[in-house]
């Protein structure tokens, strides 16, 4: 047991500094471009790390927290893309309770970002859905855009949440990306679901 947690716990603040200094670099960009909407964009980042800082030791936590993290780090990232980004969040009152491993899903919302963008400059869209069907937890993650095998394969965060997830559920999980459409969907099925 001690093993497996320090396990987790160590791909845990694998992943932190990741998408932390990810979103450092999105401010980085418009501090010369464009100060006041650098200036306002450092405020949110203080707000989204303050609120991070609260979950830091944290292996798991409730799904509403991490969706309630993800709306600060896409509330940073709306300043700085503007009507680029679009997203759209749905999540059934029925998961919010349901404990999860903590950010395993800010992963994929960064990777929609980070290469949505580069295969459709005009912009993207993003959806987060969450739902429970038969008693298993159902998360879904869609944006538009190309998936690049080459740049995700080689990614920390989408590894660290395999791992985490291969640990954590042991046979009681389901990782799904497909590209259809010209959009990239990711389904998380947990079917080992527990309450705070």
């Amino acid at each position: 047991f001690l093993y497996k947690e320090a396990q987790l716990t160590a791909l845990r603040y694998q992943l932190n500094p990741h998408f932390l200094f990810n979103s450092l670099n999105s401010i980085q960009t418009l501090v010369y471009q464009n100060p006041k909407i650098a200036d306002k964009m450092i405020t949110s980042w203080s707000d989204f790390l303050r609120y991070n800082l609260n979950y830091l030791e944290k292996l798991e936590i409730s799904l509403i927290e991490e969706i309630n993290i993800i709306k600060q780090y896409l509330s940073i990232e709306k300043i700085r893309f503007e009507e680029r980004l679009e997203y759209d969040i749905n999540v059934s009152d029925k998961t919010k309770k349901i404990r999860i491993p903590t950010f395993i899903i800010q992963p994929f919302i960064e990777n929609a970002i980070k290469h949505g963008m580069k295969t459709n400059p005009n912009g993207i869209k993003i959806e987060i859905i969450a739902f429970l069907n038969n008693n298993s937890l159902i998360i879904e993650i869609n944006n538009t855009g190309e998936w690049i095998p080459e740049i995700a394969n080689t990614g920390i965060g989408i590894k660290n949440v395999k791992e985490r997830l291969k640990n954590t559920y042991p046979e009681k999980y389901l990782l799904k990306i497909d590209n259809i459409n010209g959009w990239i969907k990711v389904l998380i099925k947990i079917d080992s679901i527990r309450e705070s």
